[in-house]
């Protein structure tokens, strides 16, 4: 269950509770959502930030 919690938090956009997850479980950073990766979903649901 924490790989959807990630990705649910990813898709909502909340850098401040990601950078946590991803620092007690680098591990995350693979999980995937029927396909996409979290950087993926990050921007389709968010856009990029540049």
């Amino acid at each position: 269950m924490r790989g959807a919690d990630f990705l649910a938090t990813v898709k909502r956009g909340d850098c401040a509770a990601v950078e946590p997850m991803l620092a007690a479980d680098p591990g995350l950073a693979l999980a995937r959502e029927n396909g996409p990766s979290a950087i993926l979903l990050a921007c389709y649901h968010q856009g990029p930030t540049s």
